[in-house]
């Protein structure tokens, strides 16, 4: 590499010099300044040859980039692609949870009969039509915010006393993580786990917390999903009537 650069840079002189004499023998310059010309073009040369260097490292660099940036870029790449992915992802279960609450998603949904297991292992069914409403408090012992929203499930119920069955079904059936629950959360409200799969389905049961109300009849009236804060508590206040 350094010979042929040598090569280069000769011929650049010779060039150089060869143009000086021929601008000479035209008369456009005199004697004194063809040395002068001279000088400037080797030193021009010289700058040629250290540009011809730098553009060559920086090609060779284009060529073969580091590992290091190459990995670095594409793990920029793939961070961005998920959270384009999970913003989508948020968005569409936002929509869910605003046709939910809306109102839209479930019309005229009636409850069939159903199972349940307490924790003492009974099971329990619930038919319809019956006395009173049945709300159904749709948690999950590893949801976070199930366990936020414990004091108000647990205030809710007491505020309702006996106008309505308040009833905590788990959407997770470990009996395990159940108790552990339970025992860290006391509860006034019968807690139950593995209701009847078609309940889920008919009543779109997934989000937790969730709150559903149902009619003496089985009728589906309302639900609220997430937390019982901000306009989820104003709306439950307003349509049972009571103060969380």
């Amino acid at each position: 590499m350094h010979r042929w650069i040598g090569v280069v840079s000769r011929r650049c002189r010779a060039a150089a010099a060869a143009k000086v004499r021929s601008v000479v023998r035209f008369g456009a310059i005199g004697p004194r300044q063809e040395e002068t010309g001279i000088i400037a073009c080797v030193r021009s040369s010289g700058e040629d040859q250290r540009h011809f260097s730098l553009t060559t490292d920086m090609t060779l660099t284009k060529r073969f980039p580091d590992a290091k940036a190459v990995m670095l870029t594409a793990l920029m790449v793939a961070s961005t692609a998920m959270n384009v992915i999970l913003s989508l992802e948020c968005a569409h279960l936002r929509e869910i949870v605003r046709s939910i609450q809306a109102g839209r998603s479930l019309p005229k949904v009636k409850a069939p009969p159903f199972n349940a297991k307490s924790m003492d292992g009974s099971t329990i069914t619930f038919a319809f039509p019956r006395e009173k409403m049945l709300i159904l408090y749709a948690f999950s012992p590893t949801c976070v915010w199930s366990r936020r929203n414990h004091p108000n499930a647990v205030s809710l119920s007491k505020k309702l006393g006996s106008r309505a069955d308040f009833v905590a079904v788990s959407l997770i059936d470990s009996k395990t993580l159940l108790e552990t629950y339970v025992t860290e959360h006391r509860s006034s409200f019968p807690v139950l786990f593995a209701v009847t799969p078609a309940l889920k389905k008919d009543l779109q049961m997934g989000i937790t917390p969730q709150l559903l109300v149902l009619s003496p009849v089985g009728e589906l009236l309302k639900v609220w999903s997430g937390p019982f804060v901000d306009r989820n508590r104003e709306e439950i206040e307003t349509f049972l009537h009571i103060k969380i």
